[in-house]
């Protein structure tokens, strides 16, 4: 059985990591960073309903999913930059609505602790 979200699947080369990331939808970006030992996948119900008003972007973690598997950078502060260079430098956007779910939530934060102007609304849920 085959589910059609309507996603597009992308890869970014941010240099030390490949993201896999998903995008759907039109309008301001939205972000969904998922949890261990998750994927974008986790996001899998949300997506339709977020891209009817918004861009959404879910990313695979560094380690995850279908991104690439460095020896080394998975620290909060790390994972944050690799999804700022993918949303700032890669897709262009200078603001964005982000939410963490669980290891996402601690990447979130990071993220919107280190480029706060960036980050419009901000949405932690089920942190570890």
């Amino acid at each position: 059985m085959t589910i059609d979200l309507g996603v597009q699947h992308q890869y970014a080369d941010l240099g030390d990591v490949m993201l896999h990331y998903v995008l759907a939808g039109e309008g301001p970006p939205v972000v969904l960073l998922h949890g261990w030992p998750q994927t974008w996948w986790e996001w899998r119900h949300i997506i339709p309903v977020l891209a009817k008003n918004y861009t959404v972007i879910a990313p695979d973690l560094r380690g995850l999913g279908d991104s690439s598997r460095p020896i080394g950078g998975y620290d909060k502060m790390t994972v944050a930059n690799d999804i700022w260079k993918l949303v700032s430098d890669e897709l262009g956007y200078s603001s964005f609505l982000l939410v963490g779910h669980d290891w996402g939530g601690p990447t979130a934060y990071a993220l919107a602790a280190s480029h706060p102007q960036a980050v419009e609304k901000l949405v932690i849920l089920d942190v570890v």
